[in-house]
């Protein structure tokens, strides 16, 4: 089995198939989705974000003008929040059923967004030259497939209007909180394609700022800043994420 082969195993078996088998036995519906996951819409709106780099990565310039693609969307809880912020958000995602619940989430709150799916490792049913901003949270740390993501960077570049740019919110952290027995993790420069599991079950650690920045400029970004910090609310939660003490946050221009 070949590289590529390994990795579209690798989306289907392990993202695809947790996302949706595992939900859809349980016969979860939009409203029992959003109460069981973790970041809750109501709870996201409640969180002090004031000072946190959420904000100083997404929201600069005049986002009012802007129009933002959110990678990665899941049911659509981030697109409701920057709704308000951007001209237009809209989103994608690797799981038809997540994506599936995000185009009825949008549509309950009159929101006007265009929800892609994503076939594999490539954004070719997304329009190149579109947007302002490619935004990500928390969903690069539960790919524990290096290939996967740099592909996604390349794919990022092409779907940026010239003078855009990506900002990735993701988990750096280096060790497991409160279940380690429970999970396991991939390094940063690992490809992991044998994982089976996703979302706090094997989580990205040790990101290496210089070899992210390194990547992103050779395949084309013309500025890159990358900066860490503990989350703020670390503390405060019990989280069997491994990666969600420190967050890093990659920002790079088209």
């Amino acid at each position: 089995m070949n590289e590529q082969q390994q990795l579209r195993r690798y989306i289907d078996v392990t993202l695809r198939g947790f996302y949706n088998d595992e939900l859809e036995a349980r016969g979860l519906k939009l409203k029992d989705y959003i109460d069981l996951t973790a970041g809750l819409v109501n709870k996201n709106e409640e969180l002090d974000y004031s000072n946190y780099a959420y904000f100083y990565n997404m929201i600069d310039g005049s986002p009012t003008k802007k129009t933002a693609l959110d990678f990665g969307c899941g049911f659509g809880r981030w697109i409701k929040y920057f709704d308000k912020f951007f001209k237009r958000v809209d989103g994608c995602d690797i799981s038809p059923y997540l994506a599936g619940l995000a185009r009825q989430l949008c549509k309950q709150e009159g929101i006007e967004s265009s929800i892609y799916d994503v076939a594999y490792e490539t954004l070719d049913n997304i329009p190149d030259d579109t947007y302002d901003v490619i935004y990500s949270l928390s969903v690069f740390q539960h790919l524990p497939v290096k290939t996967l993501r740099e592909a996604y960077f390349s794919e990022f570049l092409k779907k940026l209007k010239t003078g855009g740019y990506i900002s990735i919110a993701m988990g750096s952290g280096a060790f497991h909180m409160s279940n380690p027995e429970k999970t396991t993790s991939a390094k940063y420069e690992d490809n992991f394609y044998d994982c089976r599991w996703t979302n706090s079950r094997c989580d990205v650690v040790g990101l290496n700022k210089r070899v992210v920045e390194k990547h992103l400029r050779k395949i084309g970004y013309s500025s890159v800043s990358i900066k860490e910090e503990l989350c703020p609310h670390w503390e405060a939660r019990e989280d069997n994420h491994i990666c969600h003490q420190f967050n890093a946050f990659i920002k790079a221009w088209k």
